[in-house]
């Protein structure tokens, strides 16, 4: 039997194989595409058929970075799934709609989408909706920048879909999502290992769009890595494939990771070329979210070339952006360099200013992480509590059952009782009368003391306020993280104050060709402590900032000059041992020259499993008078790819703990960096914070703990 189509049913045909051509092509203008999407639908009666063409539009919207449009048609198809109760449909354009809000920044939002998938998978029993929704939810984390609770979901995702599901095209983007996250994290073996998996089934699948992006995560990794030959091949590899499928939403951000790719071969005028391109393209696209990093990149390329000013404009461009989007990670990043490029064009107030918005965020992002694990804690709460409150009313309700055969029993013996009951109240009514003068002069004596412990604690309070508040301007002096992590990617400081502000303190500076880096320790520890750190920290920045001083050992000599000064110290007095115990190091930009320097604090290099221990000076920073200044050594060594670095105050080595309450050595220190010395950074600096806190046990922290590691 042979089927014809009626005339109204070809019309409809006609323009739906339209339809399908443009989307293919996808080089149309807008407005005729969106009249020809109205053309076709006002044409169809179908619900089925018009639900179809509002999915393929948003689709082309979406693609094309056209989120309203794409927004206005995924609702449209929303509402016509709940009329037709396709629950598939339903979960998918959730999932699509979630990430036009994610696009937009709009985190609340995307999240109220998922938890509408989710309800509706469960309902269903859709695993496949389910492993989606948990896939948007790890991306919606990967957008805030919690990686680390976004590979939770992630995982869970990539279990269904490659358990249960045995969809390959999730599996696939599943793997690109953690190889993202575990490079964000800092864990390339990891990174690596997920991304070539993306790769291998993606290009078995033939999906052009995403070999794109796994050409270009292969080569940011490589790049990291500093193989800018293969990093330069993925990337030419990725933005030929984008131009021959005319995918160019994807080449905006190849452009900013060529960007990226230049700037750490110090290329900074075709970095910066690249950054601008692909910042413009961002701006025209409505893909605001990642164009606060790229304006940050941009201000640092600028700021590296003094030119200051356009920096601050860039700088500030991105932490609007951020602001907008609610990006906190990216509006940190934005404050810093805007903190130190108004502090060098001694437009102090402003830099004040940005510095102390810097330590707010970071106060925000650590009280944004304890609320939602409040959050979590109260949930369970309320759960525990109704089972409380379910497990009382069935025991109420047996109780009521004894209660009325207790009655009888207790009306026998209240006559008993009260008679007990009156010969008690007169034999206590009695002591009582004894008692109450002494009461009354206890009393007296208690409420003096009372008085007196609210004043000691009112004392108590403001002290540490202060200390607190003093805390805050010490962490503010010292230089943040990233600007280390930025010179050495592969870098750790382990840093654990014995009090609320230490005397301990790590120190980095930028001059030239070269990168220097300092682990201090003063004299004390707590206020006493912190005090001696501010002016040593204050001593370091002069000698290279002021005297442009770059060999350790002169760096040394200046603050030794300084300190004795400052500390007024004469022949007698230099025996109290006023001073700073250092390790410092400066590298060459190239990464094959160490220059060393230390008072006391000693330098070990380990290669292949063999560390090699270079002493400072037997004399602190500060210990001489002016008149008998005592000069440091200098120390040059030549270094090999794979070298690490370490230098540290005696905190760690000097902790006591373990099975015999001893202290933990220099040796048994050396012996654990010589075993993890070739792990990723992050997991030596883990594995030597857990590794003090087993040995320590119950016992009091002695002393303030600082390690730095390098890893060249």
């Amino acid at each position: 039997m042979r089927f014809s189509l009626k005339p109204n049913n070809i019309k409809v045909f006609l323009y739906t194989e339209i339809i399908l051509c443009i989307l293919f092509f996808s080089t149309v203008r807008a407005d005729f595409f969106s009249d020809s999407v109205n053309t076709v639908i006002n044409n169809t009666s179908a619900d089925t058929s018009k639900l179809n063409i509002y999915i393929n539009a948003g689709k082309f919207y979406e693609k094309n970075s056209g989120y309203d449009n794409a927004e206005k048609y995924y609702k449209c198809a929303l509402a016509l799934s709940e009329k037709l109760g396709n629950y598939s449909k339903i979960v998918e354009l959730c999932c699509s709609l979630s990430f036009i809000e994610l696009q937009r920044g709009n985190f609340n939002t995307s999240e109220k989408y998922i938890s509408k998938g989710i309800e509706v998978s469960q309902k269903n029993n859709y695993t496949e909706g389910l492993g989606r929704c948990k896939r948007s939810l790890g991306v919606g984390y990967v957008f805030q920048g919690n990686f680390e609770k976004a590979i939770v979901y992630l995982i869970d995702a990539l279990k269904i879909f490659d358990e249960q599901v045995n969809n390959k095209k999730f599996t696939a983007l599943l793997y690109s999502d953690l190889g993202s996250c575990f490079y964000r994290l800092n864990d390339m073996q990891k990174a690596e290992d997920y991304w070539k998996k993306s790769l291998e089934l993606h290009q078995s699948l033939n999906m052009a769009i995403d070999i794109i992006m796994d050409y270009s995560n292969m080569a940011l990794l490589y790049t990291t890595k500093n193989d800018y030959i293969n990093a330069e091949k993925y990337y030419s590899d990725a933005l030929k494939l984008s131009k021959d499928k005319n995918m160019l939403s994807s080449v905006p951000e190849i452009l900013n990771n060529l960007g990226l790719m230049e700037y750490n071969q110090k290329n900074y005028e075709k970095a910066l070329n690249y950054m601008k391109q692909s910042a413009d393209l961002k701006l025209a696209s409505g893909k605001t979210y990642s164009l606060a990093s790229t304006y940050i990149n941009i201000s640092e390329i600028l700021c590296l070339q003094n030119k200051l000013k356009q920096a601050a404009e860039y700088a500030y461009k991105g932490l609007q952006i951020a602001k907008q989007s609610e990006q906190l990670p990216e509006m940190l990043q934005s404050c810093g360099p805007l903190a130190d490029i108004y502090f060098k064009l001694n437009i102090y107030d402003s830099a004040f200013k940005y510095k102390n918005l810097y330590i707010e965020l970071n106060d925000s992002i650590y009280n944004r992480e304890n609320m939602e694990f409040t959050n979590e804690l109260e949930k369970k709460y309320e759960t525990d509590k109704k089972e409380q409150e379910n497990e009382i009313l069935r025991e109420k309700t047996i109780n009521q059952d004894l209660e009325a055969g207790r009655k009888s029993i207790i009306l026998y013996f209240v006559s008993a009782l009260a008679g007990l009951f009156i010969l008690l109240a007169f034999l206590v009514f009695r002591g009582y009368r004894q008692k109450n003068t002494a009461n009354i002069q206890l009393e007296e004596k208690n409420k003096l003391i009372e008085e007196k412990n609210t004043i000691v604690e009112e004392q108590n309070k403001d002290i540490k306020d202060s200390i607190r508040y003093a805390k805050r301007l010490q962490q503010a002096i010292l230089p943040p993280l990233p600007k280390m992590t930025e010179s050495f990617p592969q870098s750790f400081i382990l840093f654990k104050p014995k009090d609320i502000v230490s005397g301990d303190f790590y120190w980095f500076e930028t001059w030239g060709d070269d990168l220097l880096f300092a682990a201090a320790d003063c004299t004390g520890h707590g206020v006493p402590g912190a005090f001696m750190s501010i002016l040593g920290y204050n001593l370091l920045n002069q000698a290279v900032n002021e005297y442009g001083l770059t060999n350790p050992a002169a760096i040394l000599n200046a603050a030794n000059k300084g300190l004795a000064k400052s500390l007024n110290q004469s022949a007698d007095e230099a025996t109290v041992k006023d001073g700073m115990d250092i390790a410092l190091c400066s590298v060459s930009k190239d990464l094959k020259k160490l220059q060393y320097a230390g008072a006391f604090n000693p330098i070990w290099i380990i290669r292949e499993k063999q560390a090699t221990e270079i002493n400072g000076d037997r004399f602190s920073v500060g210990a001489s008078t002016p008149g008998q200044m005592a000069q440091f050594t200098n120390h040059v060594i030549d270094l090999m790819q794979g070298d690490c670095i370490y230098i540290f105050s005696d905190g760690y080595a000097d902790q006591f703990g373990g099975p015999r309450g001893k202290k933990f050595k220099y040796k048994q220190l050396q012996e654990l960096l010589i075993t993890i010395n070739e792990k990723p950074m992050p997991e030596q600096r883990k594995i030597l914070a857990d590794a003090i806190e087993n040995w320590r046990g119950n016992l009091e922290q002695v002393d303030d703990i600082l390690i730095i590691g390098v890893k060249i």
